[in-house]
C-alpha cells in the first residue's frame, strides 16, 4: 500500500452523507530537515459525485491486489484490467447483479474525482527532501478509467475494464515507497471492522518508525482515520477498543493503554506484537534515501528476502515464541523456496498446520529446516479439510432445501384441507369425480370401496382440488 496512504485518510469509513460530505482535512506536524512545518492534507469530493466511501476503498484495496498478483514485483504498469465478474468476487459480492456494477461504477467514479490538495505532506518518490507543495492544482489518485464497451485511448472499444493509475501514485508504489499490507489480512479485518482495517494501515505506517510504544492523542487519531471526534473517554472507549481489540486477536498489537496528557487530553499508547514487528522487516521499502539521485527500486530478490525472514520469524514465534531467532542460510534458502513454490498467502494458511503437524511428529525439532517436507503433507491437510468442509456445506444446504420443501409441502396440505373443509357437499363430490378421473385403477377401487379416509384417496383429493383451483385461476 502506498506510503502517503497509509498515513493519511483518503476514503470515509461509513456511508453517511457520502454526496453531501464535502471532504476531510487532516493537519500535523513534519520536519523537512530542521525545518518544522505545519502539515496539511485536504481531501475533497467532485461535486457531481459522492466522496469516495467504504466501496470506493474496497475496490482501491481489490485492484492493487490484482495488479499485484498479475504483475509481480515492480515495476507496476497502467493499465489495471479487470472484469465485473471478477471484481465482485475479489469483493466478496454474492452476486454481480446489474445493480451490483451499477454502484462498483459509481464507487470507482468517486475516487477518481476526489482531489487531493497538501503542503508539505504528499510524499513524493523523487522528491524525498522536498515534498509536493500546495499548487493551484490538485492531484488525482486514478488518471482516467474506462469501462467496458466504453472507447479506449487510442479509439479502439474496450473488451473489459481499465483503470489508470496517476503518475505520482504509480511511481510511489515502483520505488517501494509503500507498507506491507497483507490484503487478505485486511480484507478479514475489514469484515470485522472498518476501523480496525484502517488501524491497521494506519499503524504499519507508525510503527515502521521501530518504535517500542505509539503514543498518540485521540483528537489526532480521530482526524487520521477519521472518525467523528468525541468528548468522554468512555464514548471515545466504545467507539475505538472493539477495532483494537480485534487486532490484538490478530496479534498485531500487543496493547493498548488510555492515557492523559500534558493538557488532560485522551491519549492512546500502542504496543505492536509480533506479526506487526515482523512486518517492519520490509519497511525499509518505505524509506527513500535523501539527496538528488533516485533510489532504484527495490528488486524481487530482496523483497523474498524480506518475506524470509518474516516466514522464519512467524514460524519461531509460533514454535517456541521466541521471534528474534537470526536465520541461517540454509534457512533463509528453504522459507525463499518455500515462498515461490507456494506464494505469501498460501503460507499463512499452511504454517499453522505446519507447526501443528510438526508438535505431533517431530517435537524435538530445532529450527525451521525441520519443515521441510511438512509443506507438501499441510497441503494435503489443508486439501482434505477444505473438501470435508465443502461437503459438510453442500450436505447442510439439501438438508435445509428438503426441510424447506418439506414446509412448504406441509403448510400447502393444511391450506388443501381448509378449503377442502369448506366446499359444500355438492363441491366436494364434484372434486372426488375429478379425482376418480385422475387415479389409477388401486386408488379407483379404494374409492368405489368407500375408504375415503385413505391417505392415498386423501392425497387424490387434494391434488384434484389444487388442479381444479389452478384451473380456475387460469
Amino acid at each position: 500500500m502506498e506510503a502517503n496512504f497509509l498515513q493519511f485518510p483518503f476514503f470515509a469509513l461509513d456511508t453517511h452523507d457520502l454526496k453531501s460530505h464535502d471532504g476531510v482535512t487532516c493537519t500535523a506536524t513534519r520536519f523537512i530537515g530542521s525545518e518544522r512545518h505545519e502539515v496539511t492534507v485536504r481531501i475533497s469530493r467532485n461535486s457531481d459525485c459522492s466522496f469516495p466511501g467504504p466501496l470506493s476503498r474496497r475496490i482501491h484495496f481489490a485492484l492493487l491486489s490484482k495488479m499485484q498478483q498479475e504483475q509481480g514485483f515492480p515495476p507496476f504498469r497502467n493499465p489495471i484490467k479487470w472484469s465485473w465478474y471478477d471484481l465482485a468476487k475479489r469483493l466478496g459480492l454474492k452476486s454481480c447483479s446489474g445493480r451490483s456494477i451499477q454502484q462498483m461504477k459509481e464507487a470507482i467514479e468517486a475516487t477518481h474525482g476526489a482531489l487531493i490538495r497538501t503542503r508539505y505532506s504528499l510524499q513524493h518518490s523523487e522528491q524525498q527532501t522536498n515534498p509536493l507543495r500546495k499548487q493551484s492544482s490538485a492531484w488525482h489518485l486514478y488518471e482516467r478509467y474506462v469501462f467496458i464497451d466504453d472507447t479506449l485511448p487510442d479509439g479502439q472499444i474496450a473488451d473489459t475494464n481499465h483503470l489508470w493509475l496517476s503518475d505520482w501514485y504509480l511511481a510511489n508504489l515502483n520505488s517501494q515507497y509503500c507498507g506491507p499490507i497483507n490484503y487478505e489480512l485486511w480484507q478479514f479485518l475489514n469484515n470485522e471492522s472498518r476501523i480496525a482495517s484502517r488501524l491497521y494501515e494506519y499503524l504499519t505506517w507508525n510503527f515502521s518508525k521501530r518504535i517500542p510504544v505509539f503514543r498518540i492523542s485521540y483528537q489526532k487519531l480521530a482526524q487520521f482515520l477519521p472518525v467523528k471526534p468525541l468528548l468522554h473517554l468512555s464514548q471515545i472507549r466504545q467507539q475505538l477498543e472493539p477495532a483494537l481489540v480485534c487486532l490484538q486477536r490478530q496479534q498485531l498489537i500487543e496493547s493498548f493503554n488510555w492515557e492523559r496528557g500534558s493538557t488532560n487530553q485522551v491519549m492512546l499508547a500502542i504496543t505492536p506484537a509480533v506479526r506487526l514487528i515482523a512486518a517492519e522487516s520490509t519497511s525499509a521499502s518505505m524509506k527513500v534515501a535523501a539527496g538528488s539521485a533516485k533510489q532504484p527500486p527495490e528488486s524481487a530478490s530482496t523483497s523474498n528476502h524480506d518475506s524470509a525472514h518474516q516466514l522464519i520469524a512467524e514460524f519461531y514465534r509460533r514454535w517456541s515464541a521466541t521471534p528474534d531467532t537470526r536465520p541461517g542460510p540454509k534457512e533463509l534458502a528453504l522459507a525463499q523456496e518455500v515462498i515461490k513454490q507456494y506464494g505469501s498467502v498460501q503460507i499463512e494458511r499452511l504454517l499453522p498446520l505446519v507447526v501443528k503437524l510438526l508438535k505431533q511428529t517431530f517435537p524435538d525439532a530445532q529450527n525451521f529446516g525441520a519443515t521441510r517436507s511438512y509443506w507438501a503433507r499441510a497441503e494435503q491437510e489443508q486439501k482434505k479439510s477444505s473438501e470435508r468442509r465443502q461437503l459438510e456445506q453442500e450436505n447442510r444446504r439439501q438438508q435445509q432445501t428438503s426441510e424447506t420443501v418439506r414446509k412448504l409441502e406441509r403448510t400447502k396440505k393444511l391450506e388443501l384441507r381448509r378449503r377442502w373443509a369448506e366446499l359444500s357437499e355438492t363441491g366436494q363430490k364434484r372434486i372426488d369425480g375429478l379425482a376418480y378421473d385422475a387415479a389409477n385403477d388401486f386408488v379407483r377401487r379404494k374409492m368405489d370401496a368407500g375408504q375415503f379416509d385413505d391417505h392415498l384417496v386423501e392425497l387424490a383429493r387434494l391434488q384434484a382440488l389444487e388442479r381444479d383451483g389452478t384451473d380456475r385461476a387460469a
